[in-house]
């Protein structure tokens, strides 16, 4: 097995398996379950590794996935594998096993230690009350400010907590984040729908398949930029497998085509600088609010 390894994988990606694996694999080589260090960030994360290994060590037998990945990792056929099962479940559901979170695991090395930095060892860690934080924030918005977080969260379709929650995730990266006001270039809307609609016109009354035609049933430009991605993307419409055919394509909608897609990457490039521009002044007055509570 190898001493040292970096999982990086995105979420359901089966980075908790690859890890409970390499738990057990341990616990056969005889590694003492109460010396092994197993940190989290969440209590979720942490119950779920611990459940996932105790469940896994109690019926070895009828998980094919992890004792093939354990006989890999520690050169011990399955026959040593079950025969040393039984011994091994019991050593680990009678030790003190260490798998929690690293603020857990820190406040215990600050408790064993805390004559040596000052305090005392039954210090309480105390943690942001956000519903007042929440109650302060919306108390100190003018109409103004509360319009802007009202329209921030129908544009980004988030519930007021999800919002909250993202304020505190971009503070925890603060020194990452520049934060600057982004420009807004003139577009017409209307611009944009007239050049959609005409090309909706076209296909709708050609002797156009289904698939195009239902590629062209929008009737604004959220609905254009859902259903319309396919053919938004290409170079010209006659890229489109759907409205390449002889009998259905029009070269004069290429100047239509093009027309759209320029207005329409002005209206993204707005509706992204608005987006940013509300964030950062909300989330400015939210850091204000939560330094006040502090």
């Amino acid at each position: 097995m190898d001493r040292y390894l970096a999982l990086s994988a995105s979420a359901g990606s089966g980075k908790t398996f690859a890890l409970s694996v390499r738990y057990i694999s341990l616990l056969f080589l005889g590694v003492k379950p109460s010396t092994i260090l197993a940190l989290t960030f969440t209590n979720k994360s942490a119950n779920e590794m611990k459940n996932r290994i105790t469940t896994v060590l109690n019926n070895l037998q009828n998980q094919e996935d992890y004792l093939s990945q354990i006989v890999d990792n520690t050169g011990l056929s399955q026959k040593e594998i079950l025969f040393n099962q039984p011994k091994i479940a019991q050593e680990f559901n009678n030790h003190e096993i260490a798998i929690e979170t690293i603020d857990k695991f820190l406040s215990k090395i600050l408790r064993g230690f805390c004559w040596y930095v000052g305090i005392n060892q039954d210090f309480v860690i105390e943690s942001d009350d956000k519903d007042i934080i929440l109650k302060n924030f919306l108390g100190s918005l003018d109409s103004d400010e509360f319009n802007l977080l009202l329209d921030f969260a129908y544009s980004e379709d988030r519930k007021l907590h999800d919002v909250f929650a993202l304020f505190y995730d971009l503070l925890d990266k603060q020194k990452e984040i520049t934060i600057k006001e982004y420009k807004y270039q003139k577009v017409d809307t209307n611009e944009i729908l007239k050049d959609a609609l005409i090309i909706k016109e076209h296909y709708l009354n050609s002797n156009a398949s289904p698939s195009a035609k239902k590629a062209v049933s929008y009737t604004d430009i959220p609905s254009l930029l859902e259903v319309a991605k396919g053919w938004l993307i290409k170079d010209s419409l006659s890229s489109y497998n759907y409205f390449k055919k002889k009998e259905i394509y029009n070269l004069a909608l290429e100047a239509n085509f093009s027309s759209l897609k320029t207005n329409l990457g002005i209206y993204l490039q707005n509706r992204e600088a608005f987006i940013l521009n509300s964030m950062f002044k909300l989330l400015n007055k939210f850091i204000k609010i939560r330094d006040s509570y502090k």
